[in-house]
Order: structure tokens, then C-alpha cells, then sequence
């Protein structure tokens, strides 16, 4: 009985040290690495198994970068009204296979009118 009462208090007692630890690392995080609004990847697109390219935004100023094992170099800059555009056009894209799904649609329904007939 005494054996069973000192494994339980030894378990309770292993939860509440984990949460105690779990909440001081999280309020540690605000100060070791706050989040930066200035700083941050708006998209990244995988190249590679160990590169990717990226648009970073750094303050108001947007960079082509290619990101890896090894290291991060600028291609190139980019203006907003550039970012802007590829946003946009994969916004298009997206829109082409919403038609393109409405058409086929359409087709298989009138050929299977037609076997009906």
C-alpha cells in the first residue's frame, strides 16, 4: 500500500515539475527570441531536398533569396508592386482550374446526354 501511495505522488509530482517547466520555457520565449514583424518569409518555394528560393520581407523592402544547407544569398530585390504581381497571378492560376473543372463538367454531362440517347 505504502509502495503504491509513493508511486503515485512520485507521477503527480513528475507532472507538475513538466508543466512548471513547459510554462517557464514559454515565458522565456517573449524575451530569448521575439517575434519580429519586420522580419519575415512570405513565401518559399522548395527547390531541392536541402534549397528552397524565397521572398523575404525586411521592413518595406522585399528580396528574392535563395535559402540552404550551406547558406543564404540575395538574387535579387523585389518592389512591392512585383510581389504584388505574383500574388496576383497565382491567384489567377487558381481561378483557371475553378473554370477549367466547370467546363469538364460540362462536357462529361453532355456526352452522357448523348449515350442516353
Amino acid at each position: 500500500m505504502e509502495l503504491t501511495l509513493s508511486l503515485i505522488k512520485m507521477v503527480v509530482g513528475l507532472i507538475i515539475v513538466i508543466v512548471l517547466i513547459n510554462l517557464f520555457l514559454k515565458y522565456l520565449q517573449k524575451f530569448v527570441a521575439p517575434q519580429e514583424r519586420q522580419f519575415r518569409v512570405i513565401k518559399k518555394i522548395p527547390v531541392s531536398k536541402t534549397s528552397a528560393l524565397g521572398i523575404v520581407q525586411v521592413i518595406e523592402r522585399y528580396y528574392l533569396m535563395s535559402l540552404a544547407e550551406q547558406g543564404s544569398t540575395v538574387i535579387s530585390e523585389l518592389s512591392k508592386e512585383e510581389v504584388e504581381q505574383l500574388f496576383t497571378s497565382s491567384d489567377d492560376q487558381a481561378s483557371e482550374k475553378i473554370d477549367f473543372a466547370a467546363i469538364l463538367k460540362q462536357k462529361t454531362i453532355k456526352l452522357q446526354n448523348k449515350r442516353k440517347k
